[in-house]
């Protein structure tokens, strides 16, 4: 795990708060392991622009090209979690929308802090935990 501390520039984090802000939810139980309880931000002009805006600069972000060389990157997708909701342990597919020719090979995920309140909410990944402060990466 790779952790880089307030990495995202504040003026980003903002973009994502306000878009999040008057986003709609669904629920998250159609993308599989997701309890239903989580949820998923609707994809509005707000959230579409200030995603890409997040892509653009994590597939231009100097520490993190050093370390992992993206290519490309599959659209971002916003989750909020309720109290004792979150993924179970569990291990990605290397491929989104399966393993075709076309098919996008995903060696890498990203989890970036966003400013809100809460409490808890610890990334584990190989025995690791960190808490994702607005900016982590």
């Amino acid at each position: 795990m790779l952790l880089l501390k307030k990495a995202v520039p504040s003026n980003l984090l903002e973009q994502c708060a306000l878009a999040l802000s008057s986003a709609d939810w669904m629920d998250g139980a159609p993308s599989g392991v997701v309890q239903k309880e989580a949820k998923h931000a609707k994809k509005n002009k707000a959230v579409a622009y200030a995603g890409a805006a997040l892509a653009r600069f994590l597939l231009t972000h100097e520490p993190l090209t050093d370390y992992a060389i993206p290519g490309q990157a599959t659209s971002v997708r916003f989750t909020r979690y309720g109290t004792g909701i979150g993924y179970p342990e569990h291990f990605d597919s290397p491929y989104m929308d399966g393993p075709t020719v076309l098919g996008l090979r995903a060696d890498l995920f990203v989890s970036v802090g966003l400013p809100c309140e809460y409490y808890g909410g610890e990334l584990s990944s190989e025995g690791v935990s960190v808490a994702l402060e607005p900016g982590d990466i």
